[in-house]
């Protein structure tokens, strides 16, 4: 099954050199169906002309500007309701991906039946599934 990933990050304070490493690992990504959420408190330029350069000819980013800062729930829930992907994976703005990251997440996703969470950190990685009752 082909689905449709949504990658949320939040950004404030946000290091230039470990951000550029975070969306270049995104980028490199063998699985390409996704969109990249960014909901930005940052009041920094160089961040929007580097994504744009980065996403030019890519309709997969979709970044939305808060006007007043509040904290990373406010900012990750708007996240939530901008995205149109059918998963959706929270990443902090200085994580990076492995570049099977989201092949994997397929791959789980794709089992029977159908995980309602999937976990990873670093080097581990769980499914879950709940009994609907």
């Amino acid at each position: 099954m082909d689905v449709t990933i949504s990658i949320l990050i939040w950004t404030a304070g946000t290091n230039q050199v470990f951000f550029k490493d975070c969306i270049e690992s995104i980028l490199r990504q063998e699985y390409r169906n996704f969109e990249l959420v960014i909901v930005d408190e940052t009041d920094d330029p160089k961040i929007y002309k580097y994504l744009h350069e980065k996403f030019a000819h890519d309709g997969r980013l979709v970044i939305h500007r808060l006007k007043s800062r509040k904290n990373a729930a406010h900012a990750l829930n708007i996240a939530l309701h901008k995205r149109k992907g059918e998963y959706v994976l929270f990443m902090g703005q200085h994580d990076r991906l492995s570049d099977d990251a989201l092949s994997s997440f397929v791959k789980e996703i794709n089992k029977s039946p159908v995980p309602d969470f999937i976990y990873t950190d670093r080097d581990e990685s769980a499914s879950y599934r709940f009994s609907r009752s």
